[in-house]
Order: C-alpha cells, then sequence, then structure tokens
C-alpha cells in the first residue's frame, strides 16, 4: 500500500494524505480509520489520532452489536481479528489520551484493554499503562499493584517495563515513568 511505503521513506504527511484518501473512499472500515489514527499519532497529531481511534472503535463496537457472538468471523485484517484491533485501538487511544493530559479517559480506555485483551501480553501492557498514569498522578500503591499484575500476566515480555515503574517510583516521586 503506497500510504506504508511513504511513512517507510519518511514521507509522514504524504502517508497521512493517503490513509485519510482511503478513510474517505471507505469510511466504515475500521481497519482503515486505526491505520490512520497510527499515522497521525506518529506524526504528533495526537487529538486527530484520538478522533481516528475513537472512530474505528465505534465501527468496531457496531460490527459487534450487529453480528453478536459471529462478530470475529465478519472482520479479519491480516492475521488479526475484530477483538485484536478493538483491543490495539483502546490500547494505543489510551496512550494518546495520556499523552494529551486526560488522566480519566485513557485509565478507561486501559481497564477496557485488560477486560476485553484476547491474550496476556495485551493486558499486561494495559497494566503498564495504568500503572504509568497511577504513577504520575501520585497514585504509588495503585501503580505499584498494577506493575505487579503485568509481570504476573507476562514475566518476561513486560519484567524490565514494570521494573522501570517501580525504580522510579521508590527513587523519586516527581520521575515522570516514560517507556
Amino acid at each position: 500500500m503506497r500510504a506504508r511505503a511513504k511513512k517507510d521513506l519518511g514521507d509522514i504527511s504524504g502517508s497521512v494524505e493517503d490513509w485519510s484518501r482511503a478513510v474517505a473512499l471507505q469510511p466504515k472500515s475500521p481497519w482503515l480509520h486505526y491505520n490512520l489514527a497510527g499515522i497521525k499519532s506518529d506524526y504528533g497529531d495526537k487529538p486527530g489520532a484520538i478522533n481516528a481511534y475513537r472512530e474505528a472503535i465505534f465501527l468496531l463496537e457496531s460490527i459487534k452489536t450487529q453480528h453478536g457472538d459471529q462478530w470475529e468471523a465478519q472482520c479479519s485484517y491480516g492475521s488479526r481479528g475484530c477483538l485484536e484491533l478493538l483491543g490495539d485501538a483502546l490500547y494505543f487511544r489510551a496512550k494518546n489520551l495520556g499523552i494529551v493530559g486526560d488522566s480519566k479517559a485513557a485509565m478507561a480506555d486501559f481497564s477496557q484493554v485488560i477486560y476485553i485483551a484476547p491474550n496476556e501480553g495485551m493486558r499486561g501492557s494495559a497494566y503498564v499503562g495504568r500503572a504509568e498514569i497511577h504513577f504520575r498522578l501520585g497514585n504509588i500503591n495503585a501503580a505499584r499493584a498494577d506493575c505487579r499484575q503485568s509481570v504476573n500476566l507476562v514475566p518476561n515480555e513486560l519484567l524490565s517495563k514494570s521494573r522501570s515503574v517501580l525504580l522510579n517510583m521508590q527513587s523519586s516521586a516527581t520521575t515522570n515513568c516514560a517507556f
């Protein structure tokens, strides 16, 4: 796809334009909105990314409502199904919401990922995201609890991220957790 090639070549604004055109041609495609959101986030347009993730999530939830238990059969995006795409869209929207300072909405999205995620890695990453927000808000005990949850789910993948959060909590109450 041309939009991906443009991104790979460093033409981020051209990639945004191509994804935007694709969305205009197929506005009911959650996958296209998801990809537009990702490139907007990479480009630094966090509010635009949040809106595109919101539309992808809305479309995926509409598919789920319309097709019930059979919704996974209604969409396939490469090796990814609707549930995985929904989890990723919620996770990345939460990351962007955290960046723009909407901690409450970010926390709600991370919590939803923990609830619906089809795999432990995704749930573990959402716990780390929640831990970071708890830490920024000064909720140290809640941050520690979420770090421990992430390590319990996926010890090898998330141990270093959770240790980073925990070490920052121990060294300074004002240190920002960035990972």
